[in-house]
């Protein structure tokens, strides 16, 4: 009964632990006048069938001007380069004074997110590796 108790304890705590470790942003570029941050997540949407792992980033204007930031995203999946940069995978997005915008699950804006991994084992293909490069901060 004691090693049953330990076991579904030890469950929890890990279970709590990984669903925290979600909530982390990782710093990936700060000029002083933007910050854009990355974070893992797992997206469940059941009722479309839907299991899957994201990085998600976080845009924030650090300033009291609109800014608006250019990049191109740089993305590998089972180690090749899915593409290289080109017009075709830049994006921008234009924030106002002091403004927020963070990618999400419910969220569907794919310049703020990158598709990792299907969770469900129906696709072997897997994100190695990610930038976003030529990243350009204006006021527009």
């Amino acid at each position: 009964m004691l090693k049953l108790l330990l076991t579904l304890y030890i469950g929890v705590f890990a279970t709590a632990f990984a669903a925290f470790g979600q909530g982390d942003w990782t710093s990936l570029h700060n000029d002083g006048k933007v910050a854009i941050e990355y974070r893992y997540s797992d997206c469940h949407r059941p009722e479309d069938g839907i299991h899957k792992q994201n990085v998600h980033f976080r845009f924030t204007n650090l300033t009291a001007a609109t800014q608006q930031i250019s990049c191109q995203k740089k993305v590998s999946y089972n180690n090749k380069p899915a593409a290289a940069p080109s017009a075709e995978n830049t994006f921008a997005v234009t924030l106002k004074p002091a403004e927020v915008l963070e990618g999400s699950c419910s969220l569907k804006d794919n310049r703020l997110a990158i598709f990792v991994k299907m969770l469900d084992g129906t696709s072997q293909s897997v994100m190695t590796s990610f930038e976003l490069v030529n990243i350009k901060v204006t006021q527009p």
